[in-house]
């Protein structure tokens, strides 16, 4: 390699407009389920995953859309819990499940010479899950015992309470987990929402790494062709009941720390807004080098921490303040984070702290999307949103292009202090 001392080396700063995310390979298999499939690694291994529209947003109940995720695995027609574990673990495969508001997903992480082993059983516990009693019972008991613990902390009591101040306690995504909800929920209710949402017609799946020619046959063959299940979906009031602008004190006796949780309903990931309004809220409080962190942790001593980071869901969306902060510091931090939102829509930021931000996001972007799996996990997001890959280009672009002046434009059309609600577990 040649050294030139006459010449200044480069900044290192890759274009993000440079980068053309690969669309994934589709196929549709024999039970109508659409499957993509993004290829890539050098490990003989792949990820498995089934995304239901599912989430918590269509459940009747508190729980029952987390409970029937998470029970899946609890039992089949034919094998029990313990067989699951115990054959999975054998071949060195593992499951990963969750819930949103809008959508349950399972997936499976498997090497592709046990394919034909672990396959059968993740299908298995998928469409033939039976919930059996003895099962929810302990998982219940020990989900609320979970519960009891949590509401004795500040963090878990102001988070809990926020998505109803912003949407309103009857919307979809603003029902709250309450205490009685662990005594109103049977197996009966997660077997109908499993039957009703657990269904091929409301599914589709990702595939990714080292994608095998055996993956599609043996889904194929036993993935059920006929359902006597079909999705039948009741429609959902989305329309928001809850504050623009409404504080919630939860008093919280003998602690030393206030949970605060600040903000704002926000436009979602189909608004053309969408990347500028999350490249100012990564200004606001979306980094270590933030301007609520500098102000509130190193230059006031408030908090080890504060943040702030935009929640998009497939309809609606919310941006959001965290801090635990000092309960005699509780009233100063909210007002120095009203102060710091005003400085973003009046004042024109310096260069080097524009700088500095594209910078901080062009390297947490790329991480975002190293290997396949993580091209897989952002397809899904893109996708539960009902986008494509031109989203993530928007966002690539808007990191090289977005200009001061569009910085306070954004802030003043979303990130107004006088439109936020507060919630407060402890000491205001």
């Amino acid at each position: 390699m040649t050294l030139y001392r006459d010449k200044a080396p480069g900044n290192g700063n890759l274009d993000l407009r440079t980068i053309k995310l690969p669309d994934p390979e589709t196929a549709k298999l024999d039970s109508g389920i659409t499957l993509y499939g993004i290829e890539g690694g050098s490990q003989d291994l792949c990820k498995i995953e089934f995304i239901f529209r599912a989430g918590s947003d269509k459940q009747q109940k508190s729980l029952v859309a987390a409970y029937t995720n998470s029970m899946l695995k609890e039992g089949t027609k034919t094998r029990s819990s313990k067989e699951i574990s115990e054959k999975l673990d054998f071949y060195g495969a593992f499951l990963e499940h969750y819930t949103t508001p809008d959508t349950s997903v399972v997936a499976l992480y498997t090497l592709n010479k046990y394919l034909a082993e672990t396959i059968p059983v993740f299908l298995d516990l998928i469409f033939n899950a039976t919930f059996p009693e003895n099962e929810f019972f302990v998982h219940n008991r020990r989900q609320l015992q979970q519960y009891q613990v949590n509401r004795k902390k500040v963090q878990y009591l102001a988070s809990k309470r926020f998505r109803p101040v912003i949407f309103g306690k009857e919307h979809p995504y603003g029902k709250e987990v309450e205490e009685t909800s662990f005594a109103d929920i049977s197996t009966e209710d997660l077997k109908a929402f499993y039957k009703n949402y657990y269904v091929a017609e409301n599914a589709r799946i990702i595939i990714s790494g080292k994608i095998d020619k055996q993956v599609i046959p043996l889904l194929n063959k036993y993935i059920p062709k006929h359902s006597e299940s079909r999705l039948t979906s009741s429609e959902l009031n989305f329309s928001i009941n809850g504050s623009s602008r409404e504080e919630v004190i939860i008093p919280v006796e003998n602690v030393v720390q206030s949970a605060v949780r600040m903000g704002s309903l926000m436009i979602n990931r189909t608004h053309e807004d969408y990347a500028a309004a999350e490249f100012t809220c990564a200004v606001l409080g979306g980094y270590f080098g933030s301007r609520l962190m500098k102000n509130i942790r190193e230059d006031k001593g408030y908090t080890y921490g504060i943040g702030s980071r935009m929640v998009p869901l497939k309809n609606g969306a919310y941006f959001n303040i965290a801090a635990e902060v000092g309960t005699d510091v509780t009233s100063a931090t909210i007002e120095e984070v009203r102060k710091e939102m005003k400085r973003l829509r009046t004042e024109e930021m310096p260069a080097e702290e524009l700088a500095l931000v594209k910078n901080y996001l062009r390297g947490s972007l790329i991480r975002n999307f190293d290997g396949p799996m993580a091209l897989g996990e952002r397809f899904r997001e893109m996708s539960d949103a009902d986008l494509d890959n031109t989203f993530y280009q928007k966002a690539f672009d808007t990191v090289e292009t977005i200009t001061t002046h569009e910085i306070m434009e954004t802030a003043e059309k979303y990130f107004h202090e006088d439109g936020l609600s507060i919630v407060v577990a402890g000491k205001r």
